[in-house]
């Protein structure tokens, strides 16, 4: 029998189990710790979060509208390959999306999500600052489904959902300083703070900064691998 692993998020009051192995199994594969090609068992993952395979199975099928993998009968799931095409294309959307969602939230957020915003901006660069990778990335989680939450738009929250995780994954797979760390924590945790303080053109402004670091550090992924030789 697999031996149980450490699990990488808490269980909140409210959770199902289903969205508990879905939160779990997406931040294990963001942070690649479980890699892309790799394939995954239901039994395998049940007994590493000590989950029945019916949670398990809901939650593969939601990380395959993600696209974070691809279920195939019989023989398990499969983590998606990183794709520097499928970012910048990703990137396309988020770019007016979240601009949106930016100036959305800026006007239409609670006080409540709005105290929430500035909490995560503190954590964000308290883990950045202690090159706490995976850390940051639980925070992020966090992060983008407030923003989009706090849009209170449904159409928009779900269109989001579909796009962030993949993007997220991709940049974590580019953090190789803690500079690189420091600058996008940077970037969420300014524009969390315009939305938090009722700023919606500079929140659009931070949201468009933030997309366009996305895209710089994409496209010099994909150029890096342009140049590189032959074997």
């Amino acid at each position: 029998m697999t031996k149980q692993q450490k699990t990488l998020v808490s269980s909140e009051p409210g959770m199902s189990l289903a969205e508990h192995a879905y939160q779990e199994l997406q931040l294990r594969i963001i942070t690649l710790q479980l890699k892309p090609g790799v394939m995954l068992s239901e039994k395998t993952l049940s007994e590493d979060l000590g989950l029945g395979r019916s949670p398990v199975r809901e939650a593969l099928q939601k990380l395959e509208r993600e696209q974070l993998v691809e279920v195939h009968s019989r023989r398990g799931a499969r983590v998606t390959e990183l794709d520097v095409l499928t970012q910048l294309n990703l990137l396309e959307v988020r770019r007016s999306l979240d601009v949106l969602a930016a100036k959305a939230s800026a006007v239409r957020a609670s006080e409540d999500e709005r105290l929430l915003m500035l909490q995560y901006a503190a954590q964000l660069r308290a883990a950045a600052g202690n090159q706490q990778n995976t850390d940051v990335m639980r925070v992020l989680m966090k992060v983008h489904a407030l923003e989009a939450s706090a849009a209170h738009n449904r159409v928009l929250l779900a269109s989001l959902e579909l796009l962030q995780p993949l993007s997220r994954r991709f940049w974590y797979s580019r953090v190789q300083s803690a500079d690189t760390l420091l600058k996008g924590a940077d970037l969420h945790a300014r524009l969390l703070e315009s939305i938090a303080h009722r700023q919606p053109d500079q929140a659009a402004a931070n949201a468009l900064e933030l997309i366009d670091y996305l895209e710089h550090l994409a496209r010099t992924s994909f150029e890096s691998i342009a140049v590189e030789p032959g074997p």
